[in-house]
């Protein structure tokens, strides 16, 4: 006959069970899921050099339901968190306003909500994405209101309109490895894995495409600099490619050129289309001014890459005449300190 401590042992046995699964149901331990002969890389990551603000990132892998949160730091990319999480009710990359699907892609987060300014289905935090995007817009994808925020209620898979869902208590971790637009949310229907050297390979020759674009940006070269994207992109840059040159000329005939650098650099993939997001800094006479954070997509085509979307991540002003220019802004910013350029201010 079995004694009453067994049936209690047995009931703390269980208790217990209980508990680990309950918890271990919402974070879930800092693991590679990558298959035993891989590198454990996730393929979406390319390039990374963007400091203390920038090297994080977050990784939705909407076929398991999980969140990620990856750090990369001196060139190795490491699994720091994991989370569940519920994305759109229908499977597939969002195409339109209202059918219900999460987007697929890079994005950033461009604000931030603590619980004061929500209504308890957004639970206690909220961080709106950048969608759509410059390359969702050139794909006609719409809709709007795409959030990661947290929830009041029991969190179920596939279970949002299109909103990234965590557990409040998930939500609250995840925040803490946010910068406002620049902290990426890479969203795929099934995460795969590089190996190391692949990912070596992949970063050198994306890194060299990079410095080319900055030395042709540098150094005025009209030709070099078109080269590099595709003939549908080329409208944006001719709109401000005039003023550039006219601001390199001027600082030039005072002996103080223009020297412009790329700093924070990261760059992301999706697919067969690469992202790269860094500031620019103009620098004339000892004196450096922050140029805007830029954003290239661009893409292998015909066996080398071309730029197919060029634009900003944070402008956010207007001018009159058309769209602010954060570059030629700071080239106007830098003009002010140096005399015989009044026509630039």
């Amino acid at each position: 006959m079995l004694s009453p401590l067994f049936f209690k042992k047995t009931v703390y046995l269980w208790a217990a069970v209980f508990l680990v699964l309950h918890f271990s149901s919402a974070v879930c331990p800092a693991q590679s899921t990558a298959p035993e002969n891989g590198g454990g890389i996730p393929d979406v990551f390319v390039f990374s050099d963007s400091g203390n603000d920038g090297n994080y990132a977050l990784l939705v892998d909407k076929g398991t339901q999980q969140l990620m949160v990856y750090e990369s730091s001196n060139g190795v990319v490491r699994e720091k968190l994991r989370f569940r999480c519920s994305t759109g009710e229908i499977s597939g990359p969002k195409q339109r306003s209202g059918d219900k699907k999460t987007p697929e892609g890079v994005y950033f987060i461009v604000n931030r909500f603590t619980a004061k300014d929500l209504t308890p289905v957004y639970g206690t935090r909220a961080f709106p994405l950048d969608y759509p995007n410059l390359l969702d817009k050139m794909a006609g994808r719409s809709g709007y209101s795409i959030w990661m925020h947290g929830t009041d209620k029991p969190l179920k898979d596939r279970n949002s309109n299109g909103c990234i869902v965590l557990e409040n208590s998930s939500i609250e971790q995840v925040g803490q490895y946010i910068a406002l637009n620049r902290t990426p949310v890479i969203i795929v229907p099934h995460l795969s894995f590089q190996d190391v050297e692949t990912f070596k390979k992949s970063r050198e020759k994306v890194f060299g495409f990079l410095t080319h674009w900055n030395r042709a940006l540098e150094t005025g070269s009209r030709p070099d600099f078109m080269k590099l994207y595709r003939s549908s992109a080329l409208s944006g840059v001719s709109a401000w490619w005039y003023e550039w040159e006219k601001a390199d000329k001027a600082f030039k005939a005072t002996r103080s050129p223009l020297s412009v650098s790329m700093q924070k650099i990261a760059v992301y993939r999706h697919r067969d289309v690469y992202l790269a997001l860094f500031d620019l800094a103009l620098e004339s006479g000892g004196r450096q001014v922050y140029a805007g954070t830029r954003k290239l997509f661009f893409k292998s085509i015909n066996g080398r890459f071309l730029i197919v979307g060029d634009t900003y991540q944070t402008s956010g002003k207007k001018r009159t005449g058309g769209q602010f220019n954060p570059f030629i802004a700071a080239c106007r910013k830098l003009a002010e300190t140096i005399p015989h350029l009044s026509d630039l201010r």
